[in-house]
């Protein structure tokens, strides 16, 4: 079957080969504006690479709030386009994805701040200071949904990136975006809604360890509550 799938996206146009690719690292249903904004195609162009990815069953079209949207007709065919990438190739595409996508939201990124994570997370490049940022406005948005294992996702991923400096001008360039107190503090109470509050109150204890160092002392009573409640919590459960 993968062959067959082959052979239809070989007999696609150049230009409608560039949208399937984009399309596949997208790996998302993606409106007719955001995949325009991602293709380096004039509007003709990108109109007719559509209508040939349509005719030979690559793509669907649907309608969304009077929108055109489109998505793979078939998962298969996305993961087929997507193999066809070496490695090199989709790291470079995220990073292409990534600069189109938050400069087509403009104002409105960090209502998109997941699909921005993932892909500055995958371009891999520099120090990731909008990976973490948007990691982390991602988790706090989930957060304040009670979504929490999403949230802790996010949450995790965020931390992660920011350990991985530990110092120097990366450090500080982060720092200026995202307090990593305010990450930390967001995980453990994710973990906490979780009931996982061993790890929640080691979280609070590092968020005390970091104002103390930082000599933020108005806030050091108010984490030392968290702390109490958490362990409070976790004596009841045992």
């Amino acid at each position: 079957m993968r062959d067959d799938l082959l052979i239809r996206v070989e007999r696609l146009t150049p230009s409608a080969r560039q949208v399937a690719d984009y399309a596949s690292v997208l790996g998302t249903r993606a409106s007719y504006d955001a995949l325009g904004s991602v293709c380096d195609l004039g509007g003709t162009e990108f109109v007719e690479a559509l209508e040939d990815l349509r005719r030979h069953h690559v793509l669907i079209e649907t309608q969304v709030d009077q929108s055109s949207t489109y998505d793979f007709s078939h998962p298969l065919i996305r993961e087929t386009v997507f193999s066809e990438l070496s490695m090199a190739i989709r790291t470079s595409t995220h990073a292409h994805l990534a600069r189109a996508l938050e400069q087509h939201y403009g104002d409105s990124a960090d209502a998109h701040a997941s699909e921005l994570a993932h892909h500055f997370k995958a371009a891999g490049r520099g120090p990731n200071i909008k990976a973490v940022r948007y990691l982390t406005f991602a988790g706090q948005h989930a957060l304040s949904r009670h979504a929490n294992r999403e949230a802790a996702g996010h949450l995790v991923e965020a931390l992660s990136l920011i350990d991985e400096v530990r110092s120097g001008t990366t450090r500080d360039e982060i720092d200026e975006h995202v307090r990593a107190t305010d990450v930390v503090g967001s995980l453990a109470r994710a973990e906490a809604r979780l009931g996982n509050h061993q790890a929640s109150i080691k979280l609070w204890k590092r968020v005390v360890s970091d104002a103390e160092a930082a000599e933020d002392l108005p806030n050091v009573a108010g984490i030392r509550r968290q702390i109490g409640l958490s362990l409070l919590r976790a004596d009841r459960l045992d």
